[in-house]
């Protein structure tokens, strides 16, 4: 009983570090052009739990704003900088899983598509992915 105990403290803890490895991994992007306060890693096991965040944190981050376009990236400062015409990233949520990645974006983009302040103009997701650390990020950008 008491091995049981153990084993199962040590998961436990085995679990805060690296949610606390995949959280600085997170933190590693912000600067003053992107925000990572509402970044959360998610697995494909989470996709709900994922939607959830998702759509209360864009929701949360549009009110407000001018343009907005939602993407993806493997590498978030290069991503940014592409976006010449906005000028604040949101960093939404990472994954390991690029394909859960994808699904998130063109999920999100079909989801938004008729806001009007909306800077996607198609559903789906826009092209391949590219990554320097293994990791993927959703993002939104606003004006």
């Amino acid at each position: 009983m008491i091995q049981y105990i153990l084993g199962v403290g040590a998961l436990y803890v085995l679990k805060e570090i690296l949610s606390e490895l995949s959280d600085k991994s997170i933190t590693e992007f912000k600067n003053d052009d992107i925000v990572t306060d509402y970044a959360k890693y998610f697995t494909s096991k989470q996709e709900t739990i994922a939607k959830i965040h998702i759509t209360k944190t864009l929701n949360k981050i549009i009110k407000g704003k001018g343009k907005f376009k939602i993407g993806k990236s493997g590498v978030p400062h290069s991503r940014n900088k592409q976006h010449k015409a906005f000028n604040k990233m949101y960093i939404l949520a990472e994954s390991k899983n690029k394909k859960f990645i994808d699904k998130l974006e063109a999920l999100y983009n079909e989801k938004y598509i008729s806001n009007k302040k909306n800077a996607n103009y198609k559903i789906g997701t826009a092209g391949v992915m590219s990554d320097k650390t293994g990791k993927y990020f959703l993002y939104v950008v606003t004006k």
